[in-house]
């Protein structure tokens, strides 16, 4: 049942992928409506739907376990991850490129999306378990690692303050919304926001349901600019594929499942949230961030769409396994 349920949701998404990819494709919206859309994912709807999921959640400091849980995760896979792309290249972008796949799934756009329609009572938790990846994605990689590096005289390395080296990178619209949101859950005003203004949740809630269909419409889009004949001949291509869909998650979830749990009680929320994060196809991010400054992405778009497609089969055996 939870098979055939993931598996026609993987469809509807990979539908919107495609959509995406003929849109584009068939130049039927302009090469910088990518660009335009991401914009408005990670300015306007990622934001809403965090804060969305966040503001009327119950017992957030009882559940700070799973905000936890959620950085032990991360912080393992990028310690196993960064020693997999330091033995498959030496090229310095590359390695970048390679480590946001390892490092981080497409938690947000595929991940948001999965959880929220086929376990939205576990939802909340989602965001919380996903907090640290959160502020590490937004925080460091893709200002930090992403990002290329500009080279600055010594009068402009004396001008660059510690705001903006340290603090400006985490003023974004989806931390800020992580932040809202706590606050929102912790004090109740949520729930009195939704009470006494009720236009704005709706705005809110609105702005939130556009998320998903767009973040795949988003995905089809980036992919469809890209020839992929010399990516696919990349033996890296195929490891990072198989370490991501396949490998974190089954060793993960077998050792939670069967090691951990029997002698630590913890939440069956715990588990899921942990599969579903680690099941998704790599991020986007490595694709969209380095465009913007005219860098060759074509290995980062091959890794996400092959990827993504093949995350139509094996997310659905993965949740029907471990779930």
């Amino acid at each position: 049942m939870l098979f055939t349920t993931t598996l026609n949701q993987m469809l509807v998404l990979v539908t919107f992928i495609a959509i995406g990819f003929i849109l584009q494709k068939c130049k039927i919206v302009p090469d910088n409506a990518s660009t335009v859309v991401s914009k408005l994912e990670n300015n306007l709807f990622i934001p809403a739907l965090v804060l969305n999921a966040l503001m009327y959640t119950k017992g957030i400091i009882d559940n700070f376990g799973i905000v936890l849980f959620g950085l032990i995760v991360v912080a393992v896979t990028m310690a196993i991850g960064f020693f997999i792309v330091i033995m498959l290249t030496k090229d310095k972008y590359m390695q970048t490129i390679y480590g946001y796949g390892i490092y981080f799934s497409n938690f947000s756009f595929m991940g948001n999306a999965v959880v929220s329609a086929l376990f939205p009572e576990h939802f909340s938790n989602y965001m919380l378990f996903t907090i640290p990846a959160q502020i590490l994605v937004f925080g460091w990689a893709v200002p930090f690692l992403l990002t290329p590096k500009k080279e600055l005289t010594e009068s402009e390395k004396e001008e660059t303050s510690f705001f903006k080296k340290f603090i400006k990178p985490f003023l974004n619209p989806a931390i800020i919304c992580v932040v809202l949101g706590l606050v929102f859950a912790l004090t109740g005003f949520g729930d009195v926001l939704k009470e006494k203004v009720s236009f704005l949740t709706r705005v809110i809630d609105g702005l939130s349901s556009c998320m998903s269909p767009l973040a795949m419409i988003l995905t089809g889009m980036i992919i469809a600019k890209y020839q992929f004949k010399d990516t696919f001949k990349k033996p890296a291509v195929y490891i990072l594929t198989a370490l991501r869909l396949i490998v974190f998650p089954l060793v993960f979830g077998l050792l939670v499942k069967f090691v951990i749990m029997p002698i630590i009680t913890l939440d069956y929320s715990w588990l899921l949230c942990m599969t579903c994060y680690l099941a998704m196809p790599l991020g986007l991010s490595s694709v969209i961030i380095p465009t913007a400054y005219g860098k060759d992405t074509s290995v980062a778009a091959g890794l996400a769409l092959f990827s993504h497609v093949l995350s139509v089969i094996t997310i659905p055996f993965i949740f029907s396994f471990l779930l």
